[in-house]
């Protein structure tokens, strides 16, 4: 379904670049696929403001051909927003901001729940990475640990109001995503791709992982 919707989006030219690309990303390190994505920026931010918005649409269209938005593909939204507006639209998109805790401890909730879920099947090893994110906040925020699966909708509102908020309350969210990626001492690449979506999303960037630390 998906391959035969993308001839409605995209022209032959373009469809035989991707399937050029396709046979060529089994032999990219999954842990460079974000870096890679973000060297396109300064080309990306070439656009102007119709090819940007005509380009974001091709993707949404494709992203939505299997009627189902996964945490991936959030990612990768979220980062090319960034390349191509930088940092801080969603802060810009809207004048409301938060400036207590409490205002938005249930988009914390949200967002480390779902980094908690993102790197472990096992669930003591969720509960483990969670907790480290609670104890990272000092009791500053009231958190509840999500168990179930939280829709993408859902987090990219979440996201959307965190990014809002004080640099203070910014800056407290990534410290406790950071507690919680770092918990068993390793960092998955689904785990390390959400911290840097998350952190971009909201303004407060974090430098590029590396290959040889311990990204499994």
């Amino acid at each position: 379904m998906v391959r035969t919707g993308l001839s409605k989006i995209l022209g032959q030219d373009e469809l035989g670049e991707l399937r050029r690309l396709e046979k060529l990303m089994p032999g990219l390190d999954a842990h460079a696929r974000l870096p890679l994505l973000e060297m396109c920026s300064p080309a990306l931010r070439t656009l102007t403001s119709a090819q940007a918005r005509e380009f974001t649409g091709r993707i949404e269209r494709i992203v939505k051909l299997d009627k189902e938005v996964d945490l991936r593909e959030f990612c990768y939204i979220t980062m090319i927003e960034f390349c191509l507006y930088g940092g801080g639209r969603l802060r810009r998109k809207n004048k409301k901001r938060y400036k207590k805790f409490a205002a938005v401890a249930g988009d914390f909730s949200c967002v480390l729940s779902v980094l908690a879920t993102a790197g472990h099947s096992d669930p003591d090893q969720r509960t483990l990475s969670f907790e480290a994110a609670r104890s990272s906040l000092a009791g500053q925020v009231k958190l509840r640990y999500e168990t179930e699966g939280i829709p993408v909708g859902e987090l990219r509102t979440s996201i959307g109001r965190l990014a809002r908020s004080s640099v203070k309350i910014r800056e407290a969210l990534l410290s406790a995503a950071s507690h919680c990626v770092l918990a068993d001492d390793a960092i998955e690449v689904e785990e390390a791709e959400l911290l840097r979506a998350f952190a971009h999303a909201i303004g407060v960037p974090v430098p590029l992982f590396l290959a040889d630390t311990n990204i499994n």
